[in-house]
């Protein structure tokens, strides 16, 4: 008798045990969507398409100082980089003051899921884009360039010796004021190394000649808005987005709309498809890339909301940048044939004894950047199409990631060693070593220079099959 009365009482115990068990899961799947969870808000998905936070794409470039290949020495950089996180243009207040009006229709339902302490935050949310921003580098932007120097500068310590000369390296940029920008704190990270805190600076950066390219005479790192095949046939073509507005009316931004609208309270016929991406757009994504948090327009996003919408924006950068459009990658010509010549020459210097420029520097855009490693074959695309018909498929990891290709601060490096009594090529992109297509040879992802310069003999200036920009671009 006893142990039938042990017995009933443990599975009652038992019984208590599941049942609170249930109630306390039932309660945690209760909890309204909240910025404070890692679900929700750009806190838990960091990755926005070009406005990608740099510190999220990097890869990891050696950190210790002199990590050069083993019996190999540094004998010069070439780098080029987009710059750094900067702010909108001037259209954007004007899509920020929709969002104000939209606001206040917050909760109309009575009904809404998001958390208290988020709405409170939307509510108070104020258009900050001012009335004459124009694209500007912000000061994260400048930090984000500057750790790129940074790291560089402890990597290869002997490009950059204590205190570097104006005349040891080469400059240029397009002719805007985030570019600028980016070039002269990229120098100024070079030339302050080894020097007293008091020196002058921008007497330094004067003697060291930084260059700005003219607008429509840049055929070096602004050729896109010039070169009239690729504005004719790709980005004046009428289909240029026919996939993501297939995307953006489909039934996976629907969903989203669904979602959003429902925890923000309002209903659905509120938000279109066009203004959804507003929202992420011109409310989520510009806020974090400009003050790096987690700002309120993230709030009524999930994390599997956010992928999706940083898909649907490589489904409208994918048309007019993927490998099939010829034009994109070809058009980086004289850029492809400044690196080649600049490693040729630095090495042809290097065995005579000559002086030649330890660096060159040239500071762009996302097309430069994306166009030139294209050029060179340094990254894959999948073989499927970046479409909403291929979502599932691509989703998870797709070659085509513009966040991981080329984000804020995106950028590509070749460094020529002299190893024994031959010259060797490593390639960086966004810090993550590369490899050249086709080396066999490589060591480590070092590639002797011979091949370098027969597998891109169309890049070299000179040679029988140099590229021709005019030629490349005439319509």
């Amino acid at each position: 008798m006893l142990n039938v009365k042990l017995i009933v009482t443990t599975l009652c115990l038992l019984l208590l045990v599941c049942d609170s068990i249930v109630e306390s899961r039932k309660k945690k799947g209760n909890k309204p969507p909240c910025s404070t969870r890692k679900s929700f808000g750009s806190a838990s998905y960091k990755f926005f398409g070009v406005r990608t936070l740099y510190k999220y794409a990097r890869k990891k470039l050696p950190t210790t100082s002199n990590r050069s290949p083993e019996n190999c020495h540094p004998v010069h950089i070439y780098l080029i980089a987009r710059h750094g996180a900067r702010l909108p243009h001037k259209g954007t207040r004007r899509e920020q003051l929709r969002l104000q009006t939209f606001l206040r229709t917050l909760n109309s339902t009575g009904n809404a899921k998001l958390c208290s302490a988020d709405m409170e935050a939307l509510r108070n949310w104020v258009p900050w884009v001012g009335e004459n921003v124009d694209k500007n580098q912000t000061e994260y932007g400048d930090n984000e360039i500057r750790g790129i120097a940074k790291r560089f500068l402890k990597l290869l310590p002997e490009l950059f010796p204590t205190p570097s000369a104006p005349f040891d390296f080469r400059f240029r940029s397009s002719d805007y004021q985030r570019t600028i920008a980016t070039m002269r704190v990229f120098a100024k990270e070079i030339f302050k190394k080894g020097r007293p805190r008091n020196s002058d600076i921008e007497r330094t950066l004067q003697e060291a000649n930084l260059q700005v390219v003219p607008l429509f005479d840049d055929t070096y790192l602004r050729f896109n808005l010039i070169c009239q095949k690729y504005l004719k046939t790709v980005m004046r073509n009428s289909s240029r987005y026919a996939e993501y507005k297939n995307m953006l009316s489909g039934p996976l931004v629907d969903r989203i709309i669904r979602s959003v609208a429902f925890r923000l309270g309002v209903p659905k016929t509120s938000i279109t498809p066009k203004f959804l991406y507003t929202i992420y757009l011109d409310g989520c994504s510009l806020q974090q890339w400009n003050d790096a948090e987690n700002g309120p327009w993230c709030f009524p996003f999930s994390k599997k909301d956010l992928k999706a919408l940083d898909y649907l924006t490589d489904v409208k950068e994918y048309w007019h940048r993927r490998h099939a459009n010829r034009i994109t990658r070809e058009m980086s010509c004289d850029l492809a044939k400044d690196i080649m010549g600049s490693l040729n020459d630095a090495a042809e210097s290097d065995r005579r004894g000559d002086d030649f420029p330890k660096g060159t520097f040239r500071f762009a855009h996302v097309t430069a950047v994306l166009s030139t490693a294209a050029n060179f074959g340094l990254y894959q695309e999948d073989d499927l199409p970046v479409t909403e018909e291929n979502y599932r498929s691509l989703m998870r990891n797709r070659k085509f990631s513009m966040a991981r290709l080329s984000p804020s601060a995106g950028n590509l490096a070749f460094v020529l060693y002299k190893c024994g009594e031959e010259y060797k090529v490593q390639t960086f992109l966004n810090e993550g070593l590369t490899s050249i297509p086709g080396c066999s040879e490589s060591d480590g992802k070092l590639c002797p220079l011979g091949y370098v310069l027969d597998h891109y003999r169309d890049f070299v200036p000179g040679s029988e099959s140099e590229c021709n920009y005019d030629e490349i671009c005439q319509v």
